[in-house]
């Protein structure tokens, strides 16, 4: 009788150990799961060995790198229109001009600008008389200016013979609001003549 006792109350402890192993299993289970479940959660649903940062990184990266093309792009517009916009201007006095202070009409004079010379003529309608005054030197003047004046050197060769032409070695012309002025002197008397732009140059 002893011995069955005995029998029967170690199959009791082997199925306690069992069931206590069975236990302890599942609840590991349980841990190692919520653990995998927790670090899912705590990456935003990556796996737990993701990292972020690099994309975040990597997005920031692509920003900047936009950020400063625009603004590259921004400057370089602004650098293009500031030169634009203060590049001087260049005043071009070629071209046909006539006399606009006349007291007469019929009876006037005109001048025609090139590259590098400047003549000067009398003109008288009634008659169609056309006659040198003035050739010699023109310098055109530089960027930048908006009154202007030069020291033409008379064209001996072309003024010569020329009844009308002055005699003077150099002639004083100046340019101020798209006009042209210089004196000429004529039987003891000495008048300014004002030129203004006979042509479709423009200045």
């Amino acid at each position: 009788m002893d011995n069955k006792k005995t029998v029967s109350f170690g199959a009791i402890q082997n199925v306690g150990l069992v069931r206590s192993l069975i236990a302890y299993a599942a609840m590991l289970a349980l841990l190692f799961s919520l653990t995998a479940c927790g670090g899912n959660n705590e990456n935003g649903g990556q796996p737990a060995s993701y990292d972020n940062s690099a994309s975040q990184e990597q997005a920031s990266g692509s920003l900047n790198s936009a950020t400063s093309g625009d603004s590259a792009s921004n400057t370089a517009n602004a650098s293009n229109t500031s030169n634009t916009a203060s590049e001087p201007k260049v005043i071009d006095l070629a071209g046909d001009w006539k006399q606009s202070n006349s007291n007469s009409s019929t009876s006037y004079q005109t001048a025609k600008i090139s590259e590098n010379t400047i003549e000067v003529y009398w003109n008288d309608e009634e008659t169609g008389i056309v006659s040198l005054y003035w050739a010699g030197t023109f310098i055109a003047p530089k960027p930048g200016v908006n009154e202007y004046s030069w020291d033409s050197i008379r064209d001996e060769e072309k003024t010569a013979s020329a009844i009308l032409a002055s005699q003077s070695e150099s002639k004083s012309f100046s340019y101020k609001d798209e006009t042209i002025s210089y004196e000429v002197s004529a039987m003891g008397m000495t008048t300014t003549v004002v030129l203004v732009r006979n042509d479709a140059s423009g200045t």
